[in-house]
């Protein structure tokens, strides 16, 4: 392509759900900085066949989100530079998608905060990518030394996967009165999440007493209209895209497709009421570590919440390592890392202003203490952000 030619990109990406928004945003936000491209797109939804007029289209290159084998053909067939979002790796095409064993990590960490060791993973439909989901959360849950319950998923047509039957209700309903109680169940989208609540509301368990439920996508409406308001993981795709169009632009220069997926980690579990639970017996222990996740970036010390709780350090500190496995330091490090991780995405404040309002006394200190927890200093995290 001319160097001169300003490049034309067609974006096959859903317009019809948050998700896919966000991502056009990026790719938007990736033109704004590096462009200009002339982009082509239209309103589509997620299960939209290819436009007729794809075969003939005359462009540079193509970002797409593709759920179907049909798409994935005719997207090859053009022979132009291609970056996919979505679709199955068997098809073939280089990829730009979630980090799902990040994913799974934040989850199972969401849980543990909440003293959940019973949890479990649910998708209604056994796609790759539902499956390929379900294996990260297991996996990292067996690698904190506990077990995973899964809903038996089967396969089924995109069609049948949008009609919620009588049969599922009756099968999900079954197996959430099987659980284990109080447990903390991931799902694989925000829209199997909402479905999830819908079956406890009408099954009488209580959300999130018995069963804390964690959807995935952070899709603000969908999160907020939920009864209760669902958490939920945010994938950061405004990231995805940006990082799409990134590997397009080099696709179109005539560099070569990376031999794996670029995976992007997501940014939070963005917490809401159906995960806002404390499940521990030791009220003294719920009360800390509600003064933790409140106080730990204000410079609170442990004597501060011995003294709030009317107990001795060394009593405290035994009662906590028993409910948590870990110790109060540790549990407030950890909270100070989220915070300063998620202020360090932000250009906008400097190390100093990331390492005070993550709760450090100085930025020496944040430095050192950073790399010792991440294994990499503030500015090398911000940079790989």
């Amino acid at each position: 392509m001319p160097s001169n030619r300003i490049p034309q990109v067609l974006l096959l990406v859903e317009t019809s759900r948050a998700y896919g928004r966000a991502i056009l945003e990026g790719i938007g936000q990736y033109v704004k900085e590096h462009g200009p491209w002339l982009l082509h797109f239209e309103e589509r939804g997620q299960d939209d066949p290819p436009p007729r007029w794809l075969k003939r289209w005359c462009g540079d290159g193509i970002i797409s989100r593709t759920r179907s084998r049909a798409l994935a053909t005719t997207l090859k067939q053009t022979r132009l530079p291609l970056v996919e979002l979505h679709g199955d790796p068997a098809f073939g095409m280089p990829h730009v998608y979630t980090n799902d064993a990040a994913v799974a990590e934040l989850a199972v960490a969401h849980f543990l905060e909440r003293g959940l060791r019973r949890m479990a993973f649910f998708g209604l439909d056994g796609t790759w990518w539902i499956r390929r989901r379900g294996e990260a959360f297991a996996d990292e849950v067996r690698a904190r030394g506990l077990s995973c319950k899964t809903f038996p998923m089967q396969n089924r047509s995109t069609l049948k996967e949008r009609r919620w039957l009588d049969s599922d209700r009756t099968k999900i309903a079954n197996w959430l009165l099987s659980l284990p109680q109080p447990a903390g169940i991931f799902c694989a989208t925000d829209r199997y999440a909402a479905l999830l609540l819908d079956v406890c509301r009408s099954e009488g368990i209580a959300v999130p007493e018995q069963l804390a439920v964690l959807g995935t996508n952070n899709d603000s409406v969908l999160c907020n209209l939920s009864q209760p308001p669902l958490s939920s993981v945010d994938q950061n795709p405004h990231r995805i895209g940006y990082e799409a169009a990134a590997l397009l632009e080099r696709r179109m220069a005539g560099m070569s497709a990376p031999k794996t997926a670029i995976l992007i980690d997501p940014v939070e579990v963005a917490t809401r009421h159906s995960t806002e639970i404390l499940a521990i017996d030791d009220a003294d222990v719920a009360q800390a570590l509600r003064l933790i996740r409140e106080q730990a970036c204000r410079g609170m010390r442990v004597e501060n919440i011995a003294d709030t709780l009317a107990l001795s350090r060394r009593t405290l500190e035994r009662r906590f390592r028993t409910a948590m496995n870990r110790s109060i330091k540790e549990e407030m490090r950890r909270i100070q890392i989220a915070r300063a991780k998620l202020l360090l995405r932000d250009r906008q404040f400097p190390l100093l202003i990331v390492a005070r309002r993550s709760g450090f006394s100085s930025l020496s200190y944040f430095v050192k203490v950073f790399l010792q927890e991440t294994g990499s200093t503030p500015g090398q995290f911000r940079r790989q952000a």
